[in-house]
């Protein structure tokens, strides 16, 4: 929820439980949306966590990605 309600350090967070698989499915594309999102955010220490789910990412994985984060600020006015 606090990922949702757009603090960084939980969509850093959520990105690396997604990339890990850490008590959700391990998804390579929920993973880098988050970690996405929190960097766009200001959360600086999710560069890091976006550049190493992305050398494992497929082109399909990009996409989804790319739509997920597109649909999190489409669907959310906060910008931190």
């Amino acid at each position: 929820r606090a990922a949702d309600a757009g603090q960084p350090p939980a969509q850093f967070y959520l990105g690396m439980e997604y990339f890990y698989g850490r008590g959700v499915p391990r998804d390579l594309a929920q993973a880098y949306s988050w970690c996405d999102i929190a960097l766009s955010n200001g959360y600086s220490e999710s560069l890091s966590c976006r550049d190493t789910v992305a050398l494992q990412m497929s082109s399909q994985d990009r996409r989804r990605a790319a739509q997920l984060t597109a649909d999190f600020f489409r669907t959310h006015e906060f910008r931190n």
